[in-house]
């Protein structure tokens, strides 16, 4: 029951992106403004600008790249590919980060495999419908949590450098100009 629980959550949340993806033709709004913020910076425009990056995008009101001007090269090679192309390797690495994500915590920070089926049920119930909607906007969160906890790993090693590091660039990469 619990594994067929698991499987349909999967093909309903697999079925869904595909569909507003794919077939709607909307790659993320979220991923959009990363994608369209590194094509105005690799053109020389300004990505903060609505005016600029709708001109470029053709887009009447896009949402625009939020984030500290360093972070635009994580999205530099994604821009090099055409928009759906370029989500679906994003998609790709962000369940990949997920999958890391759960491997984390029912490795490194769960008492007994005995408890790894209520991790699974609880992050399934609870979080579900906002892991969704995360992975049909294209937000960063997933990278975000998978920095935080991999330091959090790193701090219950004895490694505070690489944990001070990976602590450090989670909220860079998610960071919001206020």
């Amino acid at each position: 029951l619990f594994t067929a629980a698991l499987i349909h959550i999967g093909r309903r949340t697999f079925v869904d992106i595909i569909w507003a993806t794919y077939v709607k033709g909307e790659p993320g709004h979220d991923f959009m403004a990363y994608y369209w913020g590194a094509k105005s910076f690799l053109s020389g425009l300004n990505m903060y600008s609505k005016s600029e990056v709708g001109r470029l995008s053709g887009i009447d009101n896009p949402f625009l790249y939020n984030y500290p001007p360093l972070t635009v090269w994580f999205f530099v090679p994604l821009s090099m590919l055409k928009p759906a192309a370029a989500y679906s390797v994003y998609l790709v690495l962000k369940l990949a980060a997920l999958w890391g994500l759960l491997r984390l915590w029912l490795r490194h920070f769960m008492p007994t495999r005995s408890w790894w089926p209520w991790l699974l049920m609880l992050c399934a119930a609870g979080y579900g419908q906002s892991m969704m909607h995360d992975l049909c906007t294209g937000n960063l969160t997933v990278f975000e949590q998978f920095f935080l906890w991999s330091g959090l790993l790193a701090i219950l090693r004895g490694r505070q450098m690489l944990a001070a590091g990976l602590i450090e660039h989670s909220p860079t990469v998610i960071m919001v100009e206020v």
